[in-house]
């Protein structure tokens, strides 16, 4: 293409300069030539136009094929838009489905855990929406669940990530939102989906709501006391919101309780009978104690002829004193061991000064 101008250029060139020696006087010039060069020219000028339209035609249909392509890079695009939307959308609800929500938890909670940022969840699900459905129909139920997709979407924050995780239950993604945040937002969803501009019958949700924590550390254990929160919910009397660490709390102690009415009776039955056997050995040790003492007192009137029965008088009239004063019955026995043993100490004393005619001496 190059070549061909440069020749059309210089044939041009050479029809001009035969054209300026014709028209000067001082340069004479064979008219065959001179005709020559008129020919050439004119050729080159016929070629000349030839390859201008040659080239406007490529390019004309270079820009033809460029808008071609780019209309069906276009199509592809908007193809794979609306295929990526299939991919990610709840049909229905046209909000994120189920596998989309997993995949923007786990992001976000590796998000959290990365720089120590709060991260909640609510899971939500509509109250006796069985029964909704069995008595007003299968559309009417989907009309319900595009109003509740709807109304949470517009109370969500920009940052929030609403879902459908599955048939009458939703979710949302709460980032930068920790214990007590969460709880309010998720009073707001319940309020306002009560709130509700609801035709045939007044529609609740019941929610449970989890953060990250020691007890939730990751997406599964967070979901899962998401669930065991709205449970609850649903057992307290529904359309209430409940938190998975009060859940948790509760459920503990329930799950506890016939384990520590078990202990309680133990402790009762085990107190009992150890003060039945208390009481059984402090008889028995009565007994053995009121039979040695009985014979140390024997003892003492063996050594003394004397004074024989002497102990056993004084023991019985202590008793009666005892009784007719009104003391216990402890201690009227210790008052009868007493008496037994007032002259317990004549059992060390030597016979030589025991029995003793005359007085003793220093």
């Amino acid at each position: 293409m190059n070549r061909d101008r440069i020749a059309i250029s210089a044939i041009l060139a050479l029809a001009v300069t035969s054209a300026a020696a014709l028209s000067s006087r001082t340069v004479q010039l064979p008219l065959s030539l001179v005709v020559c060069a008129t020919a050439l020219g004119a050729l080159a000028c016929i070629a000349l136009v030839g390859a201008w339209r040659e080239g406007a035609r490529r390019e004309a249909r270079a820009s033809a094929e460029h808008v071609d392509l780019e209309r069906k890079r276009s199509e592809l695009e908007e193809a794979n838009a609306r295929l990526q939307s299939l991919a990610t959308t709840d049909g229905l609800t046209g909000l994120k489905n189920h596998r989309t929500f997993h995949e923007r938890l786990s992001e976000e909670a590796g998000r959290a855990a990365r720089y120590c940022r709060p991260l909640s969840i609510v899971l939500l699900d509509v109250d006796k929406f069985k029964q909704y459905n069995d008595h007003h129909g299968h559309p009417a139920g989907d009309v319900v669940l595009r109003q509740v997709s709807a109304i949470l979407q517009s109370v969500a924050r920009s940052t929030d990530v609403v879902a459908r995780y599955g048939g009458e239950e939703f979710a949302v993604i709460l980032p930068e939102t920790d214990d007590d945040s969460s709880l309010l937002a998720a009073e707001r969803f319940r309020a306002a989906v009560e709130a509700g501009p609801w035709e045939r019958t007044a529609v609740t949700v019941s929610l449970g709501v989890a953060s990250l924590c020691l007890s939730f550390p990751c997406p599964t254990t967070l979901i899962a006391g998401a669930d065991q929160a709205l449970y609850r919910s649903k057992l307290r009397g529904r359309n209430q919101v409940t938190q998975a660490s009060e859940a948790f709390a509760q459920a503990d102690s329930e799950s506890m309780a016939p384990y520590q009415r078990m202990m309680q009776e133990m402790l009762e039955t085990q107190a009992e009978t150890m003060a039945a056997a208390s009481e059984t050995i402090r008889d028995g040790l009565h007994k053995s104690y009121d039979t040695m003492v009985e014979s140390w007192s024997r003892l003492l009137d063996l050594r003394d002829k004397e004074t024989e029965g002497h102990s056993v008088r004084v023991t019985e009239m202590t008793v009666r004193l005892a009784q007719r004063i009104g003391m216990t019955s402890e201690e009227i026995l210790a008052a009868r061991w007493g008496a037994w043993l007032h002259d317990i100490g004549k059992i060390g004393v030597p016979d030589s000064i025991l029995h003793k005619p005359g007085p003793l001496t220093d």
